[in-house]
């Protein structure tokens, strides 16, 4: 993967993270969400991980 579409990426990855609602009706209606979160989390981690490799971010 290019170093450009790893920086959209991880930009789409953080953007998705930060429109994700902070809280919901009920527990049961913010389960999904909280995976959800877990899995950006994650991602974006990963996401980050390599772009410091390649120097593009500084840890």
């Amino acid at each position: 993967m290019g170093i450009i579409n790893q920086i959209a990426e991880y930009t789409r990855l953080c953007r998705e993270l930060s429109e994700l609602p902070r809280n919901a009706e009920s527990p049961e209606a913010y389960e999904p969400i909280a995976k959800r979160r877990c899995e950006l989390l994650e991602q974006i981690a990963a996401s980050r991980k390599a772009l410091e490799e390649r120097k593009v971010l500084r840890s």
